[in-house]
This record gives C-alpha cells, sequence and structure tokens, in this order.
C-alpha cells in the first residue's frame, strides 16, 4: 500500500491538524449551562443535523467494522466515552451514530470554537471547551456532572491532538480520568484500529468498543484516576493491536536528522 509522507514529532502533544484560529480563548463570563427556549430549538436542530450527516459519514462514506456496538446502544445511565483520536470527522460523527438515543457532549478544545462559521455552532451540538482559566474552572465541572446527571454521554478524547490515521495509543493525561471519579459514574472506551485493503489506498477501519470500567471504590481519588487510567490504556493498547497498516508514518523528530 502506498503511504503518505511521513511525520516528524517532538512530543505526543505536537498538533497535526490547527484551526485557523488555534489560540482562541474563551470569554471570562463564557456560561456552559443551556440558556433559554432559542438555546434548546437551536440545539434540537443542529443535533438532528448532525445525526443525519452521521448516518450518511458511517454507511455510505467510513463504512467502519464496529465490534461491541451494542454496548451503547441502550445504555441506561450517564456515562463516559474515552476514544484515541486519529479521524477529525469520523471521531465527532461516528459516536454520535453509535448513540442514536442519548444525548453526547464532547469535551474540546477552546480553538474549535474559533473555526470560521462552524465553530459558533458547536456548543449547540454538545461541544464543551475546556476552560481556559483555573476561575472557570468550577463552572465547567458543574456542567459536565449536570450532563451526567441527566443521563448523557460526554466524550473524551484524552490524546487532545488529533493524529490522522495514527495506530498506537499516546500517553493518556491523568487529568482526564478525573470526572468518572467525581461522579462515579461509568466509562467505555472506542480504540479506532486500521486494516489494509487490497483496492483502495486508505485503510479500512474497525472500531472496538469495551466496558463498562469503574472506580475501585475503597481507594482515594487520585489512586482511582490512575488505576482508572491504567485499565482503560491497557484495553485500547491491546485493541490497538488489531491495526495492520500505518498509511501515515509518524516519527520522532530526531530521526529526521
Amino acid at each position: 500500500m502506498q503511504q503518505e509522507k511521513a511525520r516528524y514529532y517532538h512530543s505526543f502533544t505536537d498538533d497535526f491538524v490547527a484551526s485557523q484560529q488555534q489560540n482562541y480563548t474563551l470569554a471570562t463570563d463564557y456560561s456552559w449551562e443551556p440558556q433559554g427556549k432559542l438555546f434548546y430549538f437551536t440545539a434540537f436542530i443542529v443535533t438532528f443535523l448532525t445525526k443525519v450527516f452521521s448516518w450518511f459519514y458511517r454507511y455510505c462514506w467510513a463504512r467502519p467494522t464496529i465490534v461491541n456496538g451494542q454496548l451503547l446502544h441502550d445504555y441506561p445511565a450517564g456515562c463516559f466515552l474515552y476514544g484515541n483520536h486519529t479521524q477529525p470527522q469520523g471521531d465527532v460523527f461516528i459516536p454520535f451514530s453509535l448513540l442514536r438515543h442519548k444525548p453526547l457532549n464532547f469535551l474540546v478544545s477552546p480553538a474549535n470554537l474559533g473555526i470560521p462559521l462552524l465553530g459558533h455552532w458547536l456548543p449547540y451540538g454538545g461541544a464543551l471547551p475546556i476552560p481556559n482559566t483555573l476561575h472557570q474552572l468550577g463552572r465547567f465541572q458543574a456542567a459536565v456532572y449536570q450532563r451526567i446527571a441527566a443521563k448523557q454521554c460526554v466524550v473524551v478524547y484524552p490524546e487532545a491532538h488529533v493524529w490522522p490515521y495514527y495506530t498506537q495509543i499516546r500517553p493518556l493525561p491523568l487529568a482526564a480520568f478525573h470526572y468518572p471519579i467525581g461522579t462515579q459514574a461509568a466509562s467505555f472506551c472506542m480504540t479506532t484500529t486500521y486494516q489494509k485493503r487490497r483496492w483502495r489506498k486508505r485503510p479500512h477501519i474497525t472500531l472496538y468498543l469495551d466496558g463498562p470500567f469503574y472506580p475501585q471504590a475503597g481507594l482515594p481519588a487520585k489512586q482511582q484516576q490512575i488505576q482508572l487510567r491504567d485499565e482503560i490504556a491497557a484495553c485500547m493498547q491491546k485493541r490497538s493491536r488489531a491495526s495492520n497498516v500505518a498509511y501515515i508514518q509518524y516519527k520522532p523528530y530526531e530521526v529526521a536528522k
């Protein structure tokens, strides 16, 4: 299979997909809570259109193989869904197709709200931008907890930056696993893998769903975070071995010298 040019990275936090306003910051009085009937009406329209598009994306364009998709179909309570971040569009649309009957929320970088035309509408589709300051953290955390209490799903890509078609699991930061500890809600993981095709350049996508994972009761909060992060990371690393082609080669920058 023909491969694209190699990409070189200094660290696992390098960003290969940058928006036009990468340094966009939230207003100090930014609110994560829905406000008024107009917000709810607009959110309904945006979510409906996104779900329609996600159906076409999944079944007519990407056509991934989903393993254990039934895990999330009728899950009755609020939950977290962790995934490796390797598809700029698919990482948004595929979760919408997996949880057709449960409202979705995505933890996103504030830079996404700076995307021309599209960025303004993202909060109506469930985007929860990560706060820029500690002063905003309490309101943000309250919004996340409210979504879980309302039996919604919060999608988290702990690797933060999209590395298209990357076939391994980057280190998962411990801070991303704070929220399941505070809510004691279940977590699931979603691992995207890539397989070689015979007649097409781009690889086939196989997506694995696993869980639920729970914080271990009786441990201190920090230890629960470590335990949950390690369990999910181990599961994703095991699933990632299903990839058998590197469509894009990622190499440490030192290799280029």
